[in-house]
């Protein structure tokens, strides 16, 4: 049994004027069988003797996501082959420590003549970056030659040779160093020929076969998998989006997984602990921050923190309430999309929660500055807990702006916050709209398989929103075509969204505004709408004038023109913004 002692903490004077004293606990490792997908399958696997993980994944074993772009290898006869430049390479052994794979071009491993002179090169550095070679070496070009009259070979210099088979009987082949005289000889056709590139060492006395069947060390480049590794987790990669992914026994998580552990509390609450690895300036920081703010803020939409280790522990510890449906994105476009339970309904009222628990925080002076569907947690009832406050800021009420340098994550970063330098609570307010064009769309927030210029979901949305496109960016799981009150809602949500997302943050409404728009959106009578639009319909297909009364402004809520605008204004007006002065920090 492990024993941690948590930092007695009281909770100062907040808006629901309530205290929490902590003392100490004992917690026990919380071991269950994971209904991850990714953590199961991406579990390291052997071939032979080299054991395969990431960022290498072993193709028609493992889902491609389980390893790097670019890192798949081939298990052929308990060899790992990899292929670099269209040339099978069999590894040798990986060193995960220090990011290097001893390989060999396969050709070479048994001498077979017909793949040898196949071979163009014994691997440079690859073009894409991925792979470069670790040793200082020299290239040289050879000449390979065989069924040569023996002839040709008068004049020639530099050359040795050796045997390869050729379908069981030895062939004698030559190689040699390029030269005037070896090139007229190569392009005789009597010969059978070839050119390789291959590496030697600065004072390389080896003869030539010995310098064909060396092994070769190369380093990778690929995202570090080791405190992902340390905290339990499997390390995985998702291609749409192009991000790193840490698979945990309960989800998916950004960087590292957060252990759950059994409920040593005397009441029988779970607990999941949140540990900060890393422990530096910036760690300690953050791990202050989100301890000051959430000591101080209680909302039924804020995950509840039950407690921390003292700054001065060797670890940084976070006790948290456990929130055990995973988050909005992976729900949306992560682990957990195929389940089909985001029904409309349920991200509307996610909407709604977020939105309150934003508009909470912006009422106690904070800002939450990464706001994104991974930090929106979601329970049994999909009720929204958000959570992950270590970038957030206190903001005092009589400044304008705090000035800072830009933090957060990119794809829901405020382009005015981050040109100018200058935090305000309107950027929660566009990175709440990004969400809420995720919950239209069920697309994640940055992917480079897009356009150039829509490789963020605001630059994809509102070229979408403002030519009223859209059928091209809701999710079509969601019935927009076919229910007439799901396709009401879901446009007036994009305009908000649209709203939202303007970059210049006085015309951003508030988060106090962007709630209340919601619940009108959420409680619209749209079925008198709906008898409004087929009423009209039957007066148009019978060619008469008499005018039909729109639906009662009072009734409908915010529906207030039946015939919106194409501009995505008809939302709401123009928002007012508030004037004091600025302070930095």
């Amino acid at each position: 049994m492990s024993k941690i002692r948590l930092f007695t903490m009281a909770m100062p004077s907040s808006p629901v004027g309530r205290s929490l004293s902590l003392l100490i606990f004992f917690l026990l490792p919380y071991n269950s069988v994971s209904s991850d997908e990714g953590f199961q399958a991406c579990k390291p696997l052997n071939c032979g003797s080299v054991t395969i993980t990431y960022p290498f994944y072993i193709l028609g074993r493992q889902p491609s996501y389980c390893g790097f772009p670019g890192f798949q290898l081939l298990c052929q006869s308990n060899s790992p082959i990899l292929k670099v430049f269209n040339e099978n390479y069999t590894v040798r052994n990986i060193f995960y420590n220090n990011q290097s794979i001893k390989i060999i071009n396969s050709a070479f491993v048994d001498f077979n003549c017909n793949r040898i002179f196949s071979v163009h090169n014994l691997i440079s550095d690859s073009d894409d970056g991925k792979f470069k070679v670790a040793s200082n070496y020299t290239w040289k070009v050879l000449y390979l030659l065989y069924d040569c009259e023996k002839s040709l070979y008068k004049g020639l210099v530099n050359y040795e040779n050796f045997t390869c088979l050729d379908g069981g009987a030895n062939r004698t082949v030559s190689a040699a160093y390029g030269g005037s005289d070896l090139q007229k000889a190569a392009a005789i056709s009597k010969c059978i020929s070839g050119a390789i590139s291959v590496p030697y060492e600065a004072e390389d006395g080896d003869g030539i076969e010995r310098v064909l069947t060396r092994e070769i060390i190369l380093n990778w480049t690929a995202d570090n998998c080791n405190v992902c590794n340390e905290s339990g987790g499997r390390c995985g990669y998702d291609q749409n989006v192009s991000l790193f992914q840490c698979f945990c026994p309960d989800r998916v998580h950004d960087v590292r997984c957060h252990p759950r552990v059994s409920s040593k509390l005397k009441d029988g609450r779970e607990v999941a602990i949140k540990r900060l690895y890393q422990k530096n300036h910036r760690q300690v920081e953050q791990f202050m921050n989100e301890v000051e703010i959430l000591t101080r803020l209680r909302h039924r939409n804020l995950v509840t923190l039950y407690g921390c280790t003292s700054r001065h522990s060797r670890e940084l510890l976070l006790v948290y309430e456990y929130i055990p449906n995973g988050t909005v994105a992976d729900h949306l476009h992560g682990n957990r999309a195929k389940s089909g339970f985001l029904t409309w309904p349920i991200r509307m009222r996610i909407a709604i929660d977020t939105a309150s628990a934003l508009s909470f925080l912006h009422a106690s002076d904070v800002i939450h500055r990464d706001v994104k569907t991974y930090n929106i947690l979601l329970d049994n009832n999909f009720c929204v807990k958000v959570g992950d406050f270590g970038l957030s800021r206190l903001f005092p009420t009589n400044v304008t702006h705090i000035s800072t340098a830009p933090q957060g994550t990119p794809g829901y970063l405020d382009p005015e916050y981050h040109h100018c330098y200058q935090l305000t609570d309107k950027s929660d307010v566009y990175s709440f709209g990004v969400v809420l064009i995720e919950l239209i769309s069920s697309l994640p927030a940055v992917d480079l398989n897009r356009q150039q210029l829509e490789i963020n979901l605001s630059d994809y949305a509102m070229s979408r929103i403002q030519r009223r496109a859209f059928s091209d960016l809701v999710d079509p799981q969601l019935g927009f075509e076919s229910n007439f009150e799901i396709k009401q809602m879901i446009i007036l949500l994009a305009e908000l969204a649209c709203q939202c997302l303007q970059h210049d943050k006085g015309s951003r409404p508030s988060m106090d505004e962007v709630l209340e728009t919601l619940i009108r959106i959420e409680s619209a009578d749209y079925k008198k709408l709906e008898t409004y639009e087929m009423g009209k319909n039957d007066v148009a297909s019978q060619n008469t004038k008499t005018p039909l009364s729109p639906p009662d402004i009072d009734d409908v809520g915010l529906l207030k023109n039946v015939q919106r605008p194409p501009s995505p204004n008809s939302v709401m007006s123009n928002w007012g913004s508030r004037s004091t002065s600025s302070t930095s920090s």
